[in-house]
């Protein structure tokens, strides 16, 4: 009896360990590719708005069918899922470890994206099922957490080691024998579980999502070099605003919604995704631009820019798990604030820095966007599966993980429309002034919903949508 109940242990654990490798495979390749941006530009000679769509094109196709994956996942099978999903990313990363083209390379991105909306919400699934006693789920879970917050801050060193010594393909190449290893450990140790009865799957509602999603983006990166009147930018512009109105509307009018339209009655729902898209702006703008900063105008390499961002993984790392702590004993209002404060201090301290600043001060700005960033998921997930009923808390945290992948790509997008030229070497100043202003208004937001969302109006808003759920 005691060798089995060891041997279910390990299981258990091997499961969780093959959950989060590919939760961090999958958050890694949002920041990865960002230490690489100048070597594929530099090699493809392309432009700033070509740059972007290699990182929007991946966070856009995880952000649009998340919600369709977990719900397929519920319906044939999530470990069926999760090895499909495993199996789409891994020949994904090895054909954009071959592109020959920025074409090619943003398409095999987007099918990398494919594959990563599999893994996220699947692998929380089959851990919150092997993982039943409220102790040991709790602990799995803040394991999940934490690997978010790791992956994004190793992702640029990482890409920095691999790119200053081999090539910025080897990027995706890296990818292959993690995911090969998931897919066997994946078929040896994780159990099938699925629904019996579920749901018929909202396909249109995820294609009109997908539409507003895509046009709006492509919209916002190709504005400021073709102009608001340039027949593609005007016409996408107007598709996206009229997919997302007939998004809403139709989903509205339907028995089983992607996203029910009455959860953004819930107060602390609805700040919840808004402290999601705001505090991802920030985060992953702010890596974006960092690595242009320091490879284009101060001469950092690749293995230079990467190795410098590590103050920021650390303190991330430190803070993630006392952030779940505070949560548990104060709250979500506290570290939500805490955040927003650090997050406003780095979008102040931004505004000072030029070619030549010296590196502790850059290094006290990742320190306070580490806390921020630490300070950021778990307020997130806790703030929207409170802000609903029991029974909607999967779909809750599931909406959550795609606002925070939605945030990621605006992140990336909203720049293009406000940097005021060129990034070079010849600048003495970043032309980043008005990126700043932009990341302190989000950080502002957060500081307000942080009071919102703990509010006596937040907490009534409760009871109007238990009536609906």
């Amino acid at each position: 009896m005691l060798e089995r109940t060891v041997f279910m242990i390990d299981r258990k654990k091997v499961i969780l360990y093959t959950c989060c490798m590919s939760l961090f495979v999958v958050t890694m390749d949002v920041t990865v590719v960002n230490v690489a941006l100048p070597s594929i530009q530099s090699d493809f000679h392309t432009n700033l708005s070509t740059l972007q769509w290699v990182t929007d094109g991946y966070t856009l196709m995880v952000a649009s069918l998340l919600l369709l994956s977990g719900s397929t996942a519920d319906r044939i099978g999530r470990k069926r899922v999760l090895q499909l999903g495993l199996a789409c990313f891994g020949l994904a990363s090895f054909l954009c470890g071959i592109s020959q083209t920025p074409g090619q390379l943003i398409a095999f991105r987007m099918l990398q994206g494919i594959g990563g909306s599999m893994l996220n919400p699947v692998a929380m699934s089959i851990i919150t099922q092997v993982f039943t006693e409220k102790l040991e789920r709790a602990k799995a879970i803040g394991l999940w957490g934490s690997v978010t917050g790791i992956s994004l801050g190793m992702g640029p060193i990482i890409g920095g080691l691999i790119v200053s010594y081999f090539s910025w393909r080897y990027v995706f190449f890296v990818n292959v024998p993690i995911i090969a290893a998931a897919i066997i450990l994946t078929q040896k140790f994780v159990p099938e579980s699925k629904v019996e009865k579920t749901a018929k799957n909202d396909f249109v509602g995820q294609a009109l999502m997908i539409l507003f999603l895509f046009s709006s983006i492509y919209s916002i990166i190709g504005l400021p070099r073709k102009g608001l009147f340039a027949p593609d930018i005007l016409s996408t512009g107007i598709i996206g605003c009229l997919a997302i109105a007939i998004f809403f509307i139709y989903e509205y009018n339907i028995d089983n919604p992607l996203i029910n339209p009455r959860f953004f009655l819930s107060i602390p729902f609805t700040s919840a995704s808004f402290l999601a898209i705001f505090g991802f702006i920030i985060y992953n703008g702010y890596l974006f631009l960092n690595t242009l900063y320091l490879q284009e105008m101060r001469g950092f390499s690749p293995l230079e820019a990467g190795l410098s961002t590590i103050p920021l993984a650390f303190v991330s790392f430190l803070v993630a798990p006392r952030a779940g702590e505070m949560v548990g004993r104060i709250g979500t209002k506290r570290p939500i604030m805490l955040c927003g404060i650090s997050m406003l201090a780095v979008s102040f301290l931004q505004l000072f820095v030029t070619k030549t600043t010296p590196m502790i001060i850059l290094f006290v700005i990742y320190i306070f966007l580490g806390i921020g960033f630490g300070m950021l998921n778990s307020p997130i997930t806790i703030t929207a599966i409170e802000g609903m009923p029991l029974s909607q808390s999967g779909t809750a945290a599931a909406i959550a993980v795609t606002c925070k992948q939605i945030g990621n790509s605006l992140g990336v997008a909203l720049p293009s429309l406000l940097i005021t030229k060129p990034i070079t070497s010849s600048l003495t100043r970043t032309p980043f002034t008005n990126v700043w202003l932009l990341f302190g208004c989000c950080a502002i937001a957060i500081i307000f919903l942080s009071y919102l969302s703990n509010s006596p109006l937040a907490k009534k808003s409760l009871r109007r949508v238990r009536f609906y759920f």
